[in-house]
């Protein structure tokens, strides 16, 4: 996906929507629908840099989402 092409929000909904995601599973310990699994597949990460990247490229503040 071309995220320059995406607007601010967009990209906003997109990196709250991974943090959600990420939140949701550390508190569904049993893995019980819905589990997204978003420390244990390298995809989650990959976009969560690209959206990152994009924010810094235009500026724009957040908070970066960190998980080990």
């Amino acid at each position: 996906m071309d995220l320059s092409k995406m607007s601010e929000s967009g990209l906003r909904m997109m990196h709250r929507s991974i943090r959600a995601s990420l939140e949701s599973d550390l508190a569904n310990q049993n893995k019980t629908d819905p589990y997204y699994g978003v420390t244990e597949y390298p995809d989650w990460a990959n976009w969560r840099d690209e959206l990152e990247d994009e924010l810094k490229q235009r500026e724009l503040l957040f908070d970066p989402i960190v998980w080990e």
